[in-house]
């Protein structure tokens, strides 16, 4: 990598993070609020029924993938009309996804709600606000991502930073009002948000209208790029849809088994995640565009180099908040939300650990992705991943707790990242057993002995009270960032760490 890209991303990756710390703090507080003010059962039905919303968010996340990755190759050739064809086709592409998708979803939503999920009568009907709420923001979801796919594979984070910054605030006044306003609580929630969200899209749009000449759409139809770029984004699509199957479809097992109470605990364990994969999106973000454009412009060396770095990288950064999270999980939720539904502390410790295990593979996906070789790397990974909803559900009917379907994920997610990168190793022919093992996985090894030998035994002297809370969770921190300094970067990594303190400190 040279030192711009280097320079890059760093910028890149920080006005992501100023986006996610605002985005953080938000959310911390306006949980709790929401806990409060809709009940536990209601939190339960917004997050199963509520919750297909985010089965087109990583929808339109894949799709933002696929476009990215045909936008970045254009522009790395500096073909300006093929960039503005790949937009063109993609969002008449997008479009047509989101009518079918609309139908589908209200059809489909409308069966769940009154024949399979477990949601008390006199709740069907907010139930069936939020899916119409959810219908309505899958349209502009769709189509925004067109256009976030520009802004990423422009490279222009901080446009993307400050749309983000505004949404979080927007949320923020959804608080307020769900507190004075007098009507069905979530209703106005499912509502109230759906608009939030179709705010944050259209302000994507107009600015990337107004900025950059590709967004000028035309009515053209290239049979020959949709087929190319439907062969792509239905690869990607494939694996994105077995990841919500098990995401969404065990949220539905849950509500069926268990009652609405369980996806409350789910939906609080899902904001702690969120923390986590906010910090590790932003710089896979940062890091992808350099991932393909390496790939494009034949720099293998470089191309692998950067996936092993993000690799580990991303380990790290989820590790440092994990496992700092993990060991006082129980009084950070009490602290946080004083009232804890069942089950939600162990959710959220293996909702953690399913994250860092995910985080090693997710560069090895951007690396498909660049290659562009999609089929045996979906088919293999998502015949692995797509074991986790069955395996849940016969744990369920043998009577195993709703914690056994978040270790069934975290156990599948490790074989899958062992089989995809063997993959990525036969694709790339590098020394799988030296280069991988050596760059990537032995420094997260030496990074979780030395930090777990070192604060368990602390942890279990401290009392658990909120002041031994603090103390553990600042102690952890540090502890476990020490350890990726000492034991998880190379010699040079920790060279260029000094020497940027060192001219932080001079200036």
């Amino acid at each position: 990598m040279t030192a711009s890209d280097n320079k890059r991303i760093a910028k890149n990756t920080l006005f992501l993070y100023i986006r996610m710390g605002i985005s953080m703090l938000i959310s911390l507080y306006t949980s709790r609020v929401i806990l409060q003010t809709l009940g536990v059962v209601d939190l339960g039905i917004y997050n199963v029924v509520g919750g297909i919303t985010s089965i087109f968010t990583w929808l339109a996340g894949s799709l933002t993938n696929s476009t990215q990755r045909f936008l970045n190759i254009a522009i790395g050739n500096n073909a300006p009309q093929k960039v503005n064809q790949v937009f063109t086709q993609s969002f008449w592409l997008y479009a047509i996804f989101a009518a079918v998708s609309i139908v589908a979803l209200e059809i489909g939503g409308s069966w769940m709600i009154h024949h399979k999920l477990t949601i008390p009568a006199d709740r069907i009907g907010g139930a069936m606000w939020t899916l119409h709420a959810t219908s309505f923001t899958l349209a502009v979801t769709l189509i925004g991502s067109v256009y976030d796919s520009v802004l990423i594979a422009r490279e222009n984070m901080k446009i993307y930073a400050y749309i983000g910054m505004a949404d979080v605030v927007l949320k923020l006044g959804i608080v307020y009002l769900l507190l004075i306003f007098p009507f069905d609580k979530l209703k106005v929630y499912a509502v109230l948000l759906s608009s939030v969200f179709v705010i944050s899209k259209l302000s994507t749009i107009i600015y990337c209208r107004l900025k950059y000449k590709e967004c000028r759409l035309r009515f053209e139809w290239n049979r020959g790029m949709v087929k190319e770029m439907l062969g792509f984004v239905g690869w990607n699509a494939t694996g994105t849809i077995i990841f919500i199957l098990n995401n969404q479809g065990i949220d539905i097992l849950l509500n069926i088994f268990f009652g609405p109470v369980v996806n409350a605990a789910k939906a609080i364990s899902n904001q702690v995640r969120n923390v986590i994969l906010n910090f590790t999106s932003n710089f896979l973000t940062a890091a992808r565009p350099q991932i393909v454009k390496r790939y494009a412009s034949k720099d293998y060396g470089g191309f692998l180099d950067l996936i092993f770095r993000t690799s580990k990288y991303l380990f790290f950064i989820s590790w440092i908040l994990g496992f700092t999270l993990i060991v006082r999980i129980g009084n950070i939720l009490h602290f946080w939300l004083k009232t804890v539904p069942d089950y939600t502390g162990q959710f959220c410790v293996w909702v953690l650990i399913f994250i860092m295990i995910n985080v090693i593979a997710d560069p090895i996906s951007s690396a498909f992705q660049a290659i562009g070789k999609q089929s045996r790397y979906i088919t293999v990974g998502s015949g692995i991943y797509i074991l986790a909803f069955p395996l849940s559900y016969v744990a369920f009917k043998m009577g195993y707790s709703p914690v056994s379907s978040f270790v069934i994920l975290a156990a599948v997610r490790f074989v899958y990242l062992i089989a995809v990168s063997w993959l990525l190793h036969r694709e790339v022919a590098f020394e799988y057993n030296r280069e991988y093992i050596f760059n990537v996985l032995f420094p997260i090894v030496k990074v979780i002995v030395a930090s777990v030998i070192i604060i368990l035994p602390i942890n279990l002297l401290v009392p658990q009270t909120l002041l031994g809370m603090f103390f553990v969770l600042i102690l952890t921190a540090t502890i476990s960032t020490g350890s990726v300094f000492l034991f998880g970067l190379s010699k040079a990594d920790r060279a260029q760490v000094k020497n940027i303190i060192h001219k932080k400190l001079s200036r």
